[in-house]
C-alpha cells in the first residue's frame, strides 16, 4: 500500500515540479522580501539624503538662535519679517518645502506645509526645536542660568529591563524593532504567502480530477484513502524541495557575501541575538500550520462536484488563514488579552500569534513547545476526517452548493 502512496506522490511532485507556477511561487515570497526590504532601505536613505528647506520669519534674536542652532533633518532659510508666507512656498518653482512664523514673545507660532514637496516634513523635529527655543526664550525672562535650565529639562536617564516568565531578555534592536519582533514579522509574511499558495495546489489537484470525473477510473485501481494519502504526501514532497531552495538561496548568499556585500544592508549578528528555541518554535509552527491548511483545503476540496467550485475552496480557506494574520499584527500592542492568549494555542492561528507573544515577553517557550503538540494532535485528527470525507464524497457529483455540503457533514 505504502508503494502505491509514494507512486501517486511522485507524479503529483514531477506534475508541479516542471512548472513555471511552481517555481515562481517559491521565489514569489523571497522576492517580495527583498522589494519590501529594498524599498524601506530607499526611502530611508532617500529621506537622509533629501533634507526639506524650512523659511522662517521671526524676530531677529530668535532667528539667530534657531539659525545656528536646529535639527540636522532639514535646512532652514531666511525669510524678511514682512514676507508672505504663502508667496515663499512656492518661490522658485515650489523649492521651499515648509515655512514657520514665530511672533514676539511666541505668542502664536504658525507652521505651513508645501503639500507638493517631494520631501518627508519634520514636523517632529521642527516643534521639538521651537520648543527649546521658546524655553530659553522664557528662561532668560526669568534670569535662569544654563545650567540651571538643563537640569530642570533634562530627562531622567531610563534602564528598562523586560522580564519574561523565562528570565529571557534582549535588548538588542534593528531600525527601532527588537530582532525577534523583526524575525517574527518576516516569519508571517512568509507563511502567509506559503499556505496560501499550497492551498491552491492541494484544491486544484482534488478539486480537477474530481471535477473533470478522473476520480473514478482512479478508484478503480487505488483506494480513495490510498488516493488521498499519496496526494498529502506529494504535496509535503514539494514543500520539502522549496524549503531546499530556500537553504541553498541562504548557502549562496553567504557564499557570495564578499561580493553582494550583503553584511551592508543586514547584519549578520541579527540570527545570532535570537534564541534558538525561539527559531524552532516559530518554523515548526510553520510547517505544522501549512499541513494544517493543506489538510482543510483537501477536506473542502473534496466536497466539490464541478471545476468552477474551485475557487469557492480556496476563497474559503484564504478567508480562514486572513483572522491570525491580523490578529497577529493588531494583537502586538496587547499580547497578554485573554482573546489573543486563547487563539496563540490553537491550531489554524498559533502560527502566527504564538510566536509574536513570544516576541513580546509575553509567555515562555514552554507556551509554544504546547501550542506545537496541540497543533500536531489537530494535524493527525484533521488527517484523519479529512481522508473519511475524501472516501466517502470522492464518487458524490451532486449539484448542491458547497457551502450547503459543509453545513450537512458538520450537522
Amino acid at each position: 500500500m505504502f508503494k502505491r502512496i509514494k507512486t501517486i506522490a511522485w507524479q503529483v511532485f514531477k506534475t508541479k515540479i516542471v512548472k513555471i507556477s511552481y517555481y515562481w511561487m517559491i521565489f514569489a515570497p523571497v522576492i517580495l522580501l527583498i522589494v519590501i526590504f529594498g524599498l524601506t532601505q530607499y526611502l530611508s536613505q532617500d529621506a537622509k539624503d533629501k533634507k526639506p528647506y524650512v523659511a522662517i520669519s521671526a524676530p531677529e534674536s530668535l532667528k539667530k538662535q534657531l539659525l545656528n542652532k536646529h535639527a540636522s533633518s532639514y535646512h532652514l532659510e531666511y525669510v524678511k519679517a514682512d514676507d508672505n508666507l504663502l508667496n515663499v512656498l512656492v518661490k522658485d518653482g515650489g523649492s521651499i518645502d515648509a515655512a514657520i512664523k514665530i511672533s514676539n514673545n511666541f505668542d502664536s507660532v504658525s507652521i505651513i506645509r508645501n503639500t507638493y514637496s517631494d520631501k518627508a516634513f519634520p514636523e517632529t523635529a521642527i516643534k521639538q526645536d521651537i520648543n527649546a527655543l521658546k524655553i530659553n526664550f522664557e528662561a532668560k525672562k526669568q534670569n535662569l542660568s544654563v545650567n540651571k535650565l538643563n537640569q530642570l529639562f533634562s530627562p531622567p536617564n531610563y534602564d528598562m529591563t523586560v522580564v519574561s516568565s523565562d528570565n529571557d531578555v534582549s535588548n538588542n534592536s534593528f531600525n527601532g524593532l527588537s530582532d525577534v519582533q523583526m524575525f517574527s514579522n518576516i516569519c508571517t509574511i512568509i507563511i502567509f504567502v506559503l499556505i496560501g499558495s499550497y492551498i491552491n495546489i492541494i484544491s486544484s489537484e482534488i478539486g480537477r480530477e474530481k471535477g473533470g470525473h478522473v476520480i473514478e477510473s482512479v478508484l478503480s485501481a487505488v483506494s480513495a484513502k490510498v488516493q488521498f494519502a499519496g496526494k498529502i504526501l506529494g504535496t509535503i514532497y514539494l514543500l520539502i524541495f522549496q524549503l531546499l531552495c530556500y537553504l541553498l538561496i541562504v548557502i549562496a548568499v553567504k557564499i557570495l557575501n564578499p561580493v553582494l556585500h550583503v553584511n551592508h544592508f543586514v547584519s549578520a549578528d541579527i540570527l545570532k541575538n535570537i534564541s534558538y528555541q525561539y527559531i524552532i518554535i516559530s518554523i515548526t509552527l510553520m510547517v505544522i500550520a501549512l499541513l494544517t491548511y493543506v489538510l482543510l483545503a483537501a477536506l473542502l476540496a473534496s466536497l466539490v462536484s464541478k471545476v468552477e467550485d474551485i475557487p469557492q475552496v480556496t476563497n474559503l480557506s484564504s478567508l480562514l488563514l486572513l483572522v491570525p494574520y491580523g490578529i497577529s499584527l493588531a494583537g502586538s500592542m496587547m499580547p497578554n488579552n485573554v482573546i489573543i492568549k486563547i487563539l496563540s494555542f490553537l491550531p489554524f492561528a498559533s502560527q502566527n500569534i504564538m510566536p509574536m507573544r513570544i516576541a513580546s515577553h509575553a509567555t515562555s517557550y514552554l507556551a509554544g513547545y504546547i501550542a506545537i503538540s496541540i497543533s500536531i494532535v489537530c494535524v493527525l485528527v484533521l488527517y484523519w476526517i479529512a481522508s473519511n470525507v475524501y472516501a466517502n464524497y470522492a464518487l458524490n457529483f451532486d449539484n448542491k452548493n458547497i457551502i450547503r455540503k459543509i453545513w450537512q457533514l458538520i450537522s
